[in-house]
């Protein structure tokens, strides 16, 4: 047989990927065309362009065991 199902990788991927797109979202949505240049906006985008891999990363992972 395969490895077992773990709930706990798809509770962890589900959660990375709401955080990520609320990420996402909300910086796409306060964007403003006269901001500063910041640093901050577009590191906080790639973290969460990461938290989203991961997230399906874990996700498919699990899905996989199921079937």
């Amino acid at each position: 047989m395969g490895e077992k199902f773990d709930l706990e990788y798809l509770i962890i991927g589900i959660t990375f990927l709401l955080a990520g797109g609320a990420i996402i979202y909300f910086k796409m949505k306060t964007y403003k065309v006269n901001e500063e240049r910041t640093g901050f906006k577009y590191n906080s985008i790639g973290g969460a362009i990461i938290l989203i891999i991961l997230a399906l990363y874990l996700i498919f992972g699990e899905v996989v065991k199921i079937i």
